[in-house]
């Protein structure tokens, strides 16, 4: 374990304190824990973060490149002429 002096102005103080009390009850070492909690909750964040950011790059990388979705689609007109290609064996 290591030794970390910090300064904070009076209502970061304040507010850590209240949190400690709260999240860990006052007791000794609560200044630290919630302190610990807290770096650790935004190195995860951070980690999330880049982990999203490497994803998002990866499908617009994939979308410049398109996707060839087989043989050319025609879209259809009217809704009658989609039912009539595909259901007409069965009327």
């Amino acid at each position: 374990m290591a030794d970390v002096l910090i300064s904070l102005d009076d209502n970061a103080e304040k507010t850590l304190r209240e949190l400690a009390r709260e999240l860990h009850g006052g007791k000794k070492g609560s200044l630290s824990e919630a302190v610990a909690d807290a770096v650790s909750h935004r190195y995860a964040e951070l980690e999330r973060t880049k982990t999203n950011k490497a994803s998002l790059e990866r499908l617009i990388r994939m979308m410049e490149k398109g996707y060839h979705f087989g043989k050319s689609y025609e879209p259809y007109k009217k809704r009658s002429e989609l039912y009539e290609s595909r259901f007409k064996d069965v009327y």
